[in-house]
């Protein structure tokens, strides 16, 4: 997650020889994003409630003021599922196995594990691991639910659908049940 924020603010951009290089770091775009992650850090050290949202809304409203971005056009916007809602291509999927196993096993451990490693980081963050047994309890649930979402997702052409760092956010505010991850 921290790469894909590197590459969208332009800290990290393409290279042909060694895949990634050191963006401008005199853009506009790296600066707000470096300032963003600095203000969330510090906030965060602070104990400060919603550094996260905080941290977010202020770099949105940097980003408008300055022109950057356009302010939105709504508040709210239903997404539109055209052209995306079922469109299955099962047929190029089997022709070029050999590229789309591996892919999509890359898929399958990146969303298994990166479920796994944030329930338990946010289970522990919550007090709900057991001390003795290392269990989280309802952790079945919390599998069984992301994979329906994920293949939810797979239908209406989302990426996978997992539990996001995020909730770790949300818990660390407070939030005990759910609720936290529609508003972060």
């Amino acid at each position: 997650q921290a790469f894909i924020g590197f590459r969208m603010t332009g800290l990290v951009v393409p290279d042909e020889e060694t895949l990634v290089t050191l963006g401008n770091v005199k853009s506009i775009y790296v600066l707000i994003g470096v300032a963003t992650t600095i203000v969330i850090a510090v906030l965060t050290v602070r104990q400060v409630q919603g550094a996260m949202l905080i941290g977010v809304v202020a770099s949105s409203c940097i980003s408008w003021l300055t022109g950057l971005h356009p302010l939105p056009e709504r508040l709210v916007e239903m997404p539109t599922l055209d052209g995306t809602f079922l469109h299955f291509n099962f047929t190029e999927y089997i022709d070029r196995w050999h590229e789309t196993v591996p892919i999509t096993l890359a898929f399958l451990f990146v969303a298994l594990f990166d479920t796994a490693g944030v329930q338990f980081g946010a289970g522990l963050q919550a007090g709900l691991v057991d001390p003795v047994t290392h269990s989280l309890p309802g952790s079945t649930f919390a599998f069984l639910s992301s994979s329906i979402a994920t293949m939810f997702g797979a239908c209406t052409g989302t990426s996978p659908v997992i539990i996001a760092n995020e909730t770790c956010a949300g818990i660390a505010d407070g939030g005990r049940t759910g609720l936290t991850s529609i508003v972060i």
